[in-house]
C-alpha cells in the first residue's frame, strides 16, 4: 500500500488512493485510524474528512470495540506532537492542529459507545 514508505510524499499519495478507491471498505477506517498515530502533518490533513465519510453507527461500533486501541493512538499524536509540531502549536489540545482535532474526534466516539 506504500502508505508505510519512508517517503511522506508517496505515503500521502497513497492515503489519497485510499480515500478515492476504498472510502468506505471496512478495513480502510482501521488502516486511516493506524496512520493518524503517524507524525507526517499533511497526512494528518489528508485523512480528517475521510473519517468524517464514516457513518456515526460505524464509529460507534469501531470505539466500543477498540477503546484501548485508540487510547494507544491518542498517545501517540500526543508524542509526535510533542517532538514535530510544538514549537508550531505550543498548546496542548489547541484545535488548530489536526492530530488533536482528530484524537478529540476518537475522544467523542469512544465517550458516546
Amino acid at each position: 500500500m506504500y502508505t508505510r514508505h519512508h517517503d511522506g510524499y508517496i505515503r500521502e499519495k497513497y492515503v489519497r488512493r485510499l480515500e478515492q478507491e476504498q472510502a468506505k471498505t471496512d478495513w480502510v477506517l482501521l488502516y486511516l485510524i493506524e496512520l493518524t498515530g503517524e507524525y507526517v502533518y499533511e497526512i494528518l490533513e489528508r485523512i480528517e474528512p475521510m473519517l468524517q465519510t464514516w457513518s456515526e453507527e460505524q464509529l460507534k461500533t469501531f470505539a466500543a470495540a477498540n477503546d484501548r486501541y485508540l487510547q494507544r493512538i491518542e498517545r501517540r499524536i500526543i508524542s509526535y506532537w510533542d517532538i514535530h509540531q510544538r514549537t508550531t502549536y505550543p498548546v496542548l489540545w489547541d484545535s488548530t492542529y489536526v492530530g488533536f482535532r482528530i484524537a478529540q474526534f476518537y475522544r467523542t466516539y469512544r465517550a458516546n459507545s
